[in-house]
Protein backbone atom coordinates (compact mmCIF):
# COMPACT_ATOMS: atom_id res chain seq x y z
CA UNK A 1 0.00 0.00 0.00
CA UNK A 2 1.92 3.25 -0.94
CA UNK A 3 1.61 6.81 0.68
CA UNK A 4 -1.64 7.58 -1.94
CA UNK A 5 -3.63 5.08 -0.96
CA UNK A 6 -3.29 5.62 3.29
CA UNK A 7 -4.21 8.89 2.57
CA UNK A 8 -7.00 7.94 0.68
CA UNK A 9 -7.57 5.45 3.02
CA UNK A 10 -7.51 7.90 5.98
CA UNK A 11 -10.15 10.32 4.26
CA UNK A 12 -12.66 8.33 4.37
CA UNK A 13 -12.32 7.51 7.61
CA UNK A 14 -12.17 10.78 8.81
CA UNK A 15 -14.87 11.79 6.71
CA UNK A 16 -17.29 8.46 8.26
CA UNK A 17 -15.90 9.28 11.78
CA UNK A 18 -17.19 13.27 11.19
CA UNK A 19 -19.85 12.22 9.61
CA UNK A 20 -20.92 9.71 13.04
CA UNK A 21 -19.96 12.65 14.80
CA UNK A 22 -23.12 15.16 13.58
CA UNK A 23 -24.98 12.47 13.04
CA UNK A 24 -24.99 12.16 17.07
CA UNK A 25 -24.91 15.58 17.49
CA UNK A 26 -27.96 15.45 16.04
CA UNK A 27 -29.35 12.73 17.60
CA UNK A 28 -28.78 14.44 20.98
CA UNK A 29 -30.40 17.56 20.26
CA UNK A 30 -33.53 15.38 19.49
CA UNK A 31 -33.21 13.61 22.82
CA UNK A 32 -32.50 16.58 24.80
CA UNK A 33 -35.82 18.37 23.48
CA UNK A 34 -37.89 15.11 24.21
CA UNK A 35 -36.19 14.99 27.83
CA UNK A 36 -37.25 18.47 28.20
CA UNK A 37 -40.90 17.95 27.56
CA UNK A 38 -40.83 15.02 29.64
CA UNK A 39 -39.33 17.40 31.96
CA UNK A 40 -41.62 19.67 32.15
CA UNK A 41 -44.84 17.53 32.20
CA UNK A 42 -45.10 16.67 36.08
CA UNK A 43 -41.89 14.77 35.34
CA UNK A 44 -41.63 12.19 38.06
CA UNK A 45 -44.40 13.41 40.13
CA UNK A 46 -41.94 14.41 43.05
CA UNK A 47 -44.27 14.95 46.35
CA UNK A 48 -47.67 13.53 44.50
CA UNK A 49 -50.25 13.19 46.64
CA UNK A 50 -50.84 9.62 45.47
CA UNK A 51 -48.11 8.14 46.92
CA UNK A 52 -48.78 5.03 44.19
CA UNK A 53 -45.94 6.53 41.93
CA UNK A 54 -44.39 9.74 43.76
CA UNK A 55 -40.72 10.00 42.74
CA UNK A 56 -39.18 9.24 46.67
CA UNK A 57 -41.29 5.87 46.71
CA UNK A 58 -39.71 4.48 43.82
CA UNK A 59 -36.31 5.42 45.33
CA UNK A 60 -37.31 3.81 48.65
CA UNK A 61 -39.17 0.96 46.91
CA UNK A 62 -42.39 1.39 48.78
CA UNK A 63 -44.39 2.31 45.29
CA UNK A 64 -47.48 0.27 44.90
CA UNK A 65 -47.34 -2.24 42.42
CA UNK A 66 -47.50 -2.14 39.48
CA UNK A 67 -44.79 0.50 39.98
CA UNK A 68 -43.13 -1.48 42.46
CA UNK A 69 -41.94 -3.97 39.77
CA UNK A 70 -40.05 -1.01 37.87
CA UNK A 71 -37.19 -2.02 39.12
CA UNK A 72 -34.01 -1.45 37.84
CA UNK A 73 -33.35 2.53 37.21
CA UNK A 74 -34.74 3.51 41.20
CA UNK A 75 -31.96 0.29 41.76
CA UNK A 76 -29.72 2.17 39.53
CA UNK A 77 -30.25 5.86 40.49
CA UNK A 78 -29.35 4.72 44.61
CA UNK A 79 -26.41 2.75 43.65
CA UNK A 80 -24.89 5.93 41.33
CA UNK A 81 -25.69 8.28 44.04
CA UNK A 82 -24.16 5.75 47.11
CA UNK A 83 -21.24 5.03 45.07
CA UNK A 84 -19.86 8.85 44.76
CA UNK A 85 -17.18 10.20 46.57
CA UNK A 86 -17.78 13.04 49.11
CA UNK A 87 -16.09 15.43 47.08
CA UNK A 88 -18.01 14.87 43.41
CA UNK A 89 -21.01 15.40 46.03
CA UNK A 90 -20.40 18.52 47.04
CA UNK A 91 -18.64 19.72 43.34
CA UNK A 92 -22.44 19.23 41.56
CA UNK A 93 -24.96 19.84 44.35
CA UNK A 94 -25.48 23.02 42.83
CA UNK A 95 -25.77 21.40 39.21
CA UNK A 96 -28.39 19.12 41.04
CA UNK A 97 -30.59 21.99 42.73
CA UNK A 98 -30.04 23.73 39.39
CA UNK A 99 -31.92 20.94 37.78
CA UNK A 100 -34.47 20.80 40.45
CA UNK A 101 -35.41 24.92 40.54
CA UNK A 102 -35.86 24.19 36.17
CA UNK A 103 -38.32 21.49 36.21
CA UNK A 104 -40.12 20.92 39.71
CA UNK A 105 -43.58 21.90 40.68
CA UNK A 106 -42.63 20.47 44.27
CA UNK A 107 -41.46 23.93 45.67
CA UNK A 108 -40.97 22.88 49.96
CA UNK A 109 -37.59 23.13 51.21
CA UNK A 110 -38.19 20.13 53.76
CA UNK A 111 -38.66 18.02 50.93
CA UNK A 112 -35.47 18.85 49.10
CA UNK A 113 -32.93 16.87 50.56
CA UNK A 114 -29.55 16.77 49.14
CA UNK A 115 -29.69 13.57 48.59
CA UNK A 116 -33.13 14.01 46.94
CA UNK A 117 -31.78 16.38 44.76
CA UNK A 118 -28.94 14.40 43.12
CA UNK A 119 -31.12 11.86 42.74
CA UNK A 120 -33.19 13.98 41.21
CA UNK A 121 -30.19 14.87 38.52
CA UNK A 122 -29.12 11.33 38.53
CA UNK A 123 -32.50 10.00 37.19
CA UNK A 124 -32.83 13.41 34.60
CA UNK A 125 -28.98 12.41 33.75
CA UNK A 126 -30.16 8.85 32.98
CA UNK A 127 -33.10 9.19 30.94
CA UNK A 128 -30.97 11.51 28.21
CA UNK A 129 -28.21 9.19 28.32
CA UNK A 130 -31.13 6.00 27.89
CA UNK A 131 -32.72 8.00 24.71
CA UNK A 132 -29.61 8.86 23.03
CA UNK A 133 -28.69 4.67 23.15
CA UNK A 134 -32.31 4.08 22.32
CA UNK A 135 -32.04 6.37 18.51
CA UNK A 136 -28.46 4.51 18.09
CA UNK A 137 -30.37 0.94 18.95
CA UNK A 138 -33.20 1.85 16.84
CA UNK A 139 -29.95 2.76 14.08
CA UNK A 140 -29.13 -0.86 14.15
CA UNK A 141 -32.50 -2.26 14.27
CA UNK A 142 -33.34 -0.17 10.72
CA UNK A 143 -29.98 -1.24 9.53
CA UNK A 144 -30.60 -5.11 10.09
CA UNK A 145 -34.18 -5.11 8.91
CA UNK A 146 -33.82 -2.87 6.08
CA UNK A 147 -30.59 -3.62 5.14
CA UNK A 148 -30.59 -1.62 1.29
CA UNK A 149 -31.68 1.48 3.21
CA UNK A 150 -28.68 3.49 4.41
CA UNK A 151 -30.50 6.95 4.08
CA UNK A 152 -33.49 5.66 6.35
CA UNK A 153 -31.07 3.70 9.20
CA UNK A 154 -29.73 6.96 9.53
CA UNK A 155 -33.03 9.69 9.38
CA UNK A 156 -35.22 7.22 10.51
CA UNK A 157 -34.07 7.49 14.55
CA UNK A 158 -33.92 11.28 13.81
CA UNK A 159 -37.42 11.48 12.97
CA UNK A 160 -38.80 9.48 15.61
CA UNK A 161 -36.93 11.52 18.20
CA UNK A 162 -38.59 14.54 16.87
CA UNK A 163 -42.02 13.30 17.09
CA UNK A 164 -41.18 11.44 20.54
CA UNK A 165 -42.64 14.27 22.72
CA UNK A 166 -45.91 13.99 21.24
CA UNK A 167 -46.27 10.80 23.69
CA UNK A 168 -45.68 12.65 27.07
CA UNK A 169 -48.43 14.64 27.84
CA UNK A 170 -49.62 13.99 31.38
CA UNK A 171 -45.72 13.12 32.63
CA UNK A 172 -44.11 9.98 32.88
CA UNK A 173 -41.69 7.63 34.54
CA UNK A 174 -37.87 7.45 34.84
CA UNK A 175 -37.97 4.44 33.25
CA UNK A 176 -39.24 5.45 30.55
CA UNK A 177 -36.66 6.01 28.25
CA UNK A 178 -34.93 2.79 29.28
CA UNK A 179 -37.39 1.31 28.07
CA UNK A 180 -37.07 2.83 24.53
CA UNK A 181 -33.37 1.42 24.71
CA UNK A 182 -34.18 -2.10 25.80
CA UNK A 183 -36.86 -3.01 23.25
CA UNK A 184 -35.14 -1.42 20.12
CA UNK A 185 -31.79 -3.49 21.40
CA UNK A 186 -33.82 -6.32 21.90
CA UNK A 187 -35.43 -6.13 18.56
CA UNK A 188 -32.05 -5.22 17.15
CA UNK A 189 -30.55 -8.65 18.15
CA UNK A 190 -33.40 -11.01 17.16
CA UNK A 191 -32.94 -9.27 13.72
CA UNK A 192 -29.44 -10.42 13.89
CA UNK A 193 -30.46 -13.71 15.10
CA UNK A 194 -27.96 -12.94 18.04
CA UNK A 195 -29.87 -14.97 21.24
CA UNK A 196 -27.12 -14.16 23.79
CA UNK A 197 -27.10 -10.88 24.02
CA UNK A 198 -30.97 -10.89 23.39
CA UNK A 199 -31.89 -12.90 26.31
CA UNK A 200 -29.44 -10.57 28.33
CA UNK A 201 -31.18 -7.98 27.23
CA UNK A 202 -35.01 -8.95 27.45
CA UNK A 203 -33.76 -9.76 31.82
CA UNK A 204 -33.05 -6.02 31.64
CA UNK A 205 -36.10 -5.24 29.88
CA UNK A 206 -38.46 -6.78 32.51
CA UNK A 207 -36.11 -5.60 35.25
CA UNK A 208 -36.69 -2.15 34.23
CA UNK A 209 -40.62 -2.41 33.28
CA UNK A 210 -42.21 -6.11 33.41
CA UNK A 211 -44.51 -5.06 30.48
CA UNK A 212 -41.46 -6.20 28.22
CA UNK A 213 -42.27 -9.34 28.99
CA UNK A 214 -45.35 -9.55 26.67
CA UNK A 215 -42.60 -8.61 23.70
CA UNK A 216 -41.21 -11.83 23.72
CA UNK A 217 -44.05 -13.59 21.23
CA UNK A 218 -43.18 -10.44 19.26
CA UNK A 219 -39.57 -10.91 19.36
CA UNK A 220 -39.62 -14.79 18.33
CA UNK A 221 -40.84 -13.63 14.87
CA UNK A 222 -37.61 -12.22 13.08
CA UNK A 223 -35.87 -15.28 15.00
CA UNK A 224 -38.42 -17.96 13.45
CA UNK A 225 -37.17 -16.23 9.94
CA UNK A 226 -33.80 -16.84 10.70
CA UNK A 227 -32.58 -19.61 12.63
CA UNK A 228 -33.75 -23.30 12.10
CA UNK A 229 -36.80 -24.35 13.03
CA UNK A 230 -35.54 -26.29 16.75
CA UNK A 231 -33.13 -23.09 17.16
CA UNK A 232 -35.85 -20.62 16.39
CA UNK A 233 -38.27 -22.56 19.33
CA UNK A 234 -34.99 -22.91 21.85
CA UNK A 235 -34.54 -19.18 21.75
CA UNK A 236 -37.90 -18.53 21.87
CA UNK A 237 -38.36 -20.93 25.18
CA UNK A 238 -35.22 -19.33 26.57
CA UNK A 239 -36.86 -15.78 26.20
CA UNK A 240 -40.09 -17.00 27.69
CA UNK A 241 -37.79 -18.98 30.72
CA UNK A 242 -36.08 -15.85 31.20
CA UNK A 243 -38.65 -13.62 31.71
CA UNK A 244 -41.13 -15.17 33.37
CA UNK A 245 -38.24 -15.56 36.03
CA UNK A 246 -37.81 -12.39 36.46
CA UNK A 247 -41.74 -11.66 36.39
CA UNK A 248 -41.65 -13.76 39.26
CA UNK A 249 -39.08 -12.44 41.17
CA UNK A 250 -39.89 -9.30 41.31
CA UNK A 251 -43.86 -10.19 42.02
CA UNK A 252 -42.20 -12.20 44.86
CA UNK A 253 -40.12 -9.16 46.05
CA UNK A 254 -43.08 -7.03 46.32
CA UNK A 255 -45.87 -8.83 47.25
CA UNK A 256 -46.19 -7.13 50.11
CA UNK A 257 -46.62 -3.95 49.08
CA UNK A 258 -50.88 -2.45 48.37
CA UNK A 259 -51.59 -2.12 44.57
CA UNK A 260 -52.02 -4.56 41.52
CA UNK A 261 -50.52 -5.80 38.46
CA UNK A 262 -52.74 -2.94 36.61
CA UNK A 263 -55.90 0.06 36.76
CA UNK A 264 -59.10 -1.34 35.09
CA UNK A 265 -59.65 2.13 32.73
CA UNK A 266 -62.09 0.31 30.87
CA UNK A 267 -65.34 2.60 31.47
CA UNK A 268 -63.49 5.73 31.86
CA UNK A 269 -61.78 4.97 28.09
CA UNK A 270 -64.91 3.85 26.59
CA UNK A 271 -66.21 7.39 28.42
CA UNK A 272 -63.63 9.20 26.88
CA UNK A 273 -63.56 7.81 23.50
CA UNK A 274 -67.29 7.55 22.68
CA UNK A 275 -67.01 11.85 22.25
CA UNK A 276 -66.45 12.88 19.27
CA UNK A 277 -64.04 15.57 20.38
CA UNK A 278 -61.27 13.60 21.57
CA UNK A 279 -60.05 12.51 17.98
CA UNK A 280 -59.33 16.17 17.44
CA UNK A 281 -57.46 17.48 20.91
CA UNK A 282 -54.25 19.57 20.36
CA UNK A 283 -52.09 20.29 22.95
CA UNK A 284 -48.84 22.73 23.73
CA UNK A 285 -45.57 21.60 23.19
CA UNK A 286 -42.30 23.71 23.18
CA UNK A 287 -44.24 26.85 23.57
CA UNK A 288 -47.60 28.57 24.10
CA UNK A 289 -49.75 28.74 21.10
CA UNK A 290 -47.96 26.37 19.04
CA UNK A 291 -50.07 24.03 19.15
CA UNK A 292 -49.73 20.37 17.82
CA UNK A 293 -51.94 17.42 17.68
CA UNK A 294 -52.40 15.66 20.85
CA UNK A 295 -52.55 11.69 21.55
CA UNK A 296 -54.32 9.91 19.18
CA UNK A 297 -55.67 12.78 17.04
CA UNK A 298 -56.91 12.05 13.92
CA UNK A 299 -54.81 14.59 11.96
CA UNK A 300 -51.91 11.68 12.89
CA UNK A 301 -53.74 8.14 13.16
CA UNK A 302 -55.47 8.84 9.70
CA UNK A 303 -51.73 9.94 7.78
CA UNK A 304 -50.14 7.08 9.89
CA UNK A 305 -52.62 4.32 8.95
CA UNK A 306 -52.47 5.47 5.40
CA UNK A 307 -48.98 5.01 5.55
CA UNK A 308 -48.63 1.91 6.69
CA UNK A 309 -50.60 0.33 4.24
CA UNK A 310 -48.84 1.82 1.37
CA UNK A 311 -47.06 -1.20 -0.21
CA UNK A 312 -48.40 -3.03 2.71
CA UNK A 313 -48.29 -6.83 0.24
CA UNK A 314 -44.84 -5.88 -1.16
CA UNK A 315 -43.18 -5.89 2.85
CA UNK A 316 -41.22 -8.03 4.00
CA UNK A 317 -43.41 -10.57 5.62
CA UNK A 318 -41.45 -10.54 9.22
CA UNK A 319 -41.51 -6.81 9.03
CA UNK A 320 -45.68 -6.89 8.33
CA UNK A 321 -46.02 -9.71 10.75
CA UNK A 322 -43.71 -8.31 13.86
CA UNK A 323 -46.12 -5.09 13.19
CA UNK A 324 -49.88 -7.12 13.57
CA UNK A 325 -48.31 -9.07 16.76
CA UNK A 326 -47.82 -5.64 18.37
CA UNK A 327 -51.41 -4.06 17.72
CA UNK A 328 -52.57 -7.49 18.67
CA UNK A 329 -50.59 -7.33 22.39
CA UNK A 330 -50.60 -3.60 22.66
CA UNK A 331 -54.11 -2.35 21.43
CA UNK A 332 -56.62 -4.28 24.13
CA UNK A 333 -54.53 -3.06 26.82
CA UNK A 334 -54.44 0.62 25.75
CA UNK A 335 -57.95 0.10 26.31
CA UNK A 336 -58.26 -2.09 29.40
CA UNK A 337 -55.51 -0.01 31.49
CA UNK A 338 -54.34 2.76 29.99
CA UNK A 339 -55.03 6.22 30.25
CA UNK A 340 -57.44 7.94 27.76
CA UNK A 341 -55.47 9.04 24.37
CA UNK A 342 -51.64 9.24 26.46
CA UNK A 343 -49.60 7.67 23.62
CA UNK A 344 -46.65 6.47 25.89
CA UNK A 345 -48.95 4.13 26.72
CA UNK A 346 -48.36 2.22 23.23
CA UNK A 347 -44.80 2.18 23.43
CA UNK A 348 -44.70 -1.51 22.93
CA UNK A 349 -45.90 -0.58 19.50
CA UNK A 350 -42.82 1.90 18.94
CA UNK A 351 -40.30 -0.92 17.17
CA UNK A 352 -43.34 -2.67 15.05
CA UNK A 353 -44.26 1.00 14.12
CA UNK A 354 -41.06 2.34 13.16
CA UNK A 355 -39.89 -0.62 11.00
CA UNK A 356 -42.78 -0.30 9.03
CA UNK A 357 -43.02 3.08 8.28
CA UNK A 358 -39.41 3.03 7.33
CA UNK A 359 -40.59 0.63 5.03
CA UNK A 360 -43.51 2.23 3.82
CA UNK A 361 -41.00 5.30 2.87
CA UNK A 362 -38.61 3.37 1.17
CA UNK A 363 -40.93 1.30 -0.62
CA UNK A 364 -42.48 5.21 -1.43
CA UNK A 365 -39.20 6.33 -2.95
CA UNK A 366 -38.30 3.63 -4.85
CA UNK A 367 -41.46 4.02 -6.95
CA UNK A 368 -40.89 7.97 -7.63
CA UNK A 369 -37.14 6.90 -8.49
CA UNK A 370 -38.31 3.88 -10.85
CA UNK A 371 -39.82 6.23 -14.36
CA UNK A 372 -36.78 8.19 -13.52
CA UNK A 373 -34.42 5.46 -14.01
CA UNK A 374 -36.69 4.08 -16.57
CA UNK A 375 -36.42 6.80 -18.51
CA UNK A 376 -32.60 6.82 -18.54
CA UNK A 377 -32.24 3.24 -19.51
CA UNK A 378 -34.45 4.27 -22.51
CA UNK A 379 -32.44 6.88 -23.47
Amino acid sequence: MDSRDSGRIGAQVIRRLSFRVLLLLAYWVAVSGAVHVFMQRFAFFEGWPYPEYAFEHFLDRSAARPFAYRALMPWMVNSIDAALPDRVRERYQGAARAVVDRYTQKRDPAYWTDARERKYMIAYGLMALFGLAALVALRALIAAALPGEPALRDAGPLLFGVLLPLSFMNGGFMYDFSELFFMFAAFAFAWRAHVAPLLVVVALGVLNKETAALLVPVLAIPLWYRLPRAAGWRATLSMAVVSGLAVLRLRALYADLPGSTGYDSLADNLAFWSQPSSGMRFMNLYAPLLVVPRGLNLLMIVPLVVVLWSGWSRRAADVRWVLLASLAIALPLFVLFCNRDETRNLSLLYPALCLNVCAAVAAAYRSRAAPTGAAADAG
